[in-house]
């Protein structure tokens, strides 16, 4: 309620007791002037906005996060009488910027039009496929304040930008019949191809320490290169474990750690594939290649919280179908006790498990449970930790690189 009309209850309650005590024309007729006061105002704004139509005009193609976007929408008065205030917000640019935007308040002559043309930033991405603005007509005496909201259908499709990961260590299966590729990311740690000595820029997670004990010097363990490496990614989008999230923060970050690894992997010709929800459908899309990279792009651009599943779900309904030696890459802000045993399962199977934990600390948004990240860490299986505040790419990089 506003506070002006607050204001203006002990009068009226006055008046009543005024009019029904003391009687007579004058009271009663302050009484009648009163209602008329409160009421009119409101009667004439629910019939001005309901005579107010308006078009929103999208450009219906595809943007990639960080272009500019022309957002043009008109407000027109259908009534012949003039609406001396009327505040327009566009819910449109906000869903596509991330940002509050500025309302903008006018007045409408009868029959009169106006027209506002808006250049934004794509700052996330996302499918829209209507366009909104919020119409909010207020009083002469800032009694009342009616909304209505008016939607108009489009199709806008903006991309993610795509995270450059310079290494992303995938194991390499053990079957017969492997390639060797020249590339740091693809080793197989299974297999110790030779000795060297230390150089600026090994890993001290290759370092073998008895040898160089026994040299008086550091010697490192240098790994096969191989080619018959493959990913595959599970990305938590279901509705339980993303209902919380705030601004579709965790939602962002799960995206741009998948498409960090599936473009490192399509860049050094590795196979990689996605697995992910659209309600209760789960889907696989599959690639090799750079040029595969525009399907994968369209996915995650179209991602929300929509799933009915659980991570636990999808990992179990595949699991039987994927080949051993696989990597399999898990994103999920639910990384809880279920996940830890299903996660063991899956490496006594001859897979290669890699947790991903999202969180948001400053939300509270984000179950990672500190025994089962312990206890996957003394089984050798990756867990990787990221909050949405930090610099995932360098995180990844400096965890598991």
């Amino acid at each position: 309620m506003n506070n002006r009309f607050r204001l203006l209850l002990p009068a009226g309650m006055i008046l009543i007791i005024f009019a029904l005590i003391v009687g007579g024309r004058i009271p009663y007729f302050l009484l009648y002037f009163y209602a008329l006061f409160l009421v009119l105002p409101l009667l004439f704004g629910y019939i001005s906005l309901s005579r107010i139509s308006g078009t929103i005009a999208i450009p219906c193609k595809e943007f990639k996060k960080g272009d500019r976007i022309t957002l043009e929408y008109s407000v027109k008065n259908r009534s012949p009488l003039s609406m001396p205030s009327l505040i327009v917000i566009n819910n449109t640019s906000k869903a596509i910027t991330g940002r509050d935007t500025q309302p903008i308040e006018i007045s409408l002559k009868g029959g009169a039009i106006h027209t506002v043309r808006e250049h934004i930033t794509a700052n996330k991405r996302g499918y829209y496929t209507t366009g909104e603005i919020t119409l909010i007509s207020t009083d002469a005496f800032g009694l009342y304040s009616l909304r209505r909201q008016i939607e108009s259908s489009a199709e806008l499709l903006i991309y993610p930008d795509p995270k450059k990961l310079s290494i992303f260590r995938i194991s390499a299966s053990r079957e017969a019949g492997d390639l060797i590729i020249n590339n740091l990311s693809f080793r197989d740690f299974g297999r110790i191809n030779f000795l060297r000595e230390f150089r600026d820029g090994d890993s001290l997670k290759a370092i073998h320490w008895r040898q160089s004990a026994a040299k008086d010097s550091m010697i490192v363990k240098e790994f096969e290169k191989r080619g018959d490496a493959n990913a595959v990614i599970f990305i938590d989008n279901s509705r339980e474990v993303l209902s919380k999230d705030v601004d579709r923060r965790l939602e962002d970050l799960e995206v741009d750690i998948a498409l960090g690894i599936i473009g490192h992997c399509l860049e050094h010709g590795v196979k990689v594939s996605l697995i992910h929800q659209e309600g209760s459908v789960i889907n696989r899309a599959e690639g090799s290649q750079i040029s595969d990279m525009k399907p994968f792009l369209k996915i995650l651009a179209k991602l929300s919280a929509n799933g009915a599943h659980g991570i636990k779900d999808q990992l179990e309904a595949e699991s039987s179908l994927l080949s051993r030696g696989s990597n399999i890459v898990i994103i999920t802000p639910m990384v809880d006790p279920g996940l830890g045993r299903l996660v063991l399962d899956l490496a006594v199977q001859g897979l290669n498990p890699i947790v991903i934990g999202v969180s948001d600390y400053r939300n509270n948004i984000g179950l990672i449970d500190g025994s089962v990240e312990s206890r996957l860490k003394q089984e050798y299986i990756p867990v990787i930790l990221l909050d949405y505040s930090s610099d995932f790419e360098k995180t990844l990089e400096e965890a598991y690189g």
